[in-house]
C-alpha cells in the first residue's frame, strides 16, 4: 500500500528536544465551561505560534496542553536556537500567567513531522525531566549539560537553571 508510513532513516538523529507542559490544565477543563478553555488555549497557540515561529531551524508541534519544540540535530547553533525559543516561550507563557514547565534535553530523536510520529530518548528523557519538576520554569537535563560541555558552553557559566542528579 502506498499510503502507509514508511521508516525514514533520516528522521532519527541526535537532537535537542523541548518538552513543556501546561500546569493546571486538566483541573481548568473539569473546572470551567469549554468555551472558557478553548479561549485560554488560544491564547497558549498565539504565544507558541508566534514566539516559536521566528527561528527556521527550530521544529514546533503540540497536543493538548504539551508543547514539543526540536532541533534538526546537536549543534551549537541548534542549542542557541532551540533555547532561546524555548526560553522566549516559557516567558511569554508565565508573563499572561499561565504556569508551565518542562526541560531540554539531547538525545536520539525520532521526527516524522508529515505523519505526527515522533519518539526517542530524547523526548522520553525531557519528558521526564519536565515532569519531575515542582516549580514553574525549565530545566537542562543530564544529557544537554553533557552536550553543552562537548561545544565548549558549559551550563555552569550560562544563567538557565540546570538540574544534575536530583532526579527522583
Amino acid at each position: 500500500m502506498s499510503d502507509q508510513i514508511q521508516v525514514d532513516r533520516a528522521n532519527y538523529r541526535v537532537r535537542w528536544v523541548s518538552y513543556l507542559d501546561l500546569l493546571g490544565f486538566t483541573a481548568l477543563v473539569q473546572s470551567k465551561d469549554w468555551i472558557y478553555v478553548f479561549s485560554n488555549y488560544l491564547d497558549v497557540l498565539e504565544c507558541f505560534i508566534k514566539d516559536c515561529g521566528f527561528e527556521p531551524r527550530i521544529e514546533k508541534i503540540w497536543f493538548s496542553d504539551t508543547f514539543l519544540l526540536y532541533s534538526l540535530d546537536n549543534s551549537g547553533s541548534s542549542f542557541s536556537a532551540i533555547e532561546a525559543t524555548t526560553r522566549w516561550f516559557v516567558y511569554s507563557l508565565i508573563n499572561s500567567n499561565i504556569p508551565v514547565r518542562g526541560a531540554l534535553s539531547c538525545g536520539d530523536f525520532y521526527a516524522d513531522k508529515d505523519n505526527n510520529v515522533f519518539f526517542g530518548n530524547g523526548l522520553i528523557e525531557a519528558y521526564q525531566y519536565g515532569e519531575n519538576q515542582d516549580w514553574i520554569g525549565f530545566v537542562l537535563s543530564p544529557s544537554a549539560v553533557k552536550q553543552m560541555a562537548v561545544l565548549g558552553c558549559p551550563a555552569d557559566e550560562r544563567a538557565i537553571a540546570v538540574l544534575e542528579n536530583n532526579f527522583r
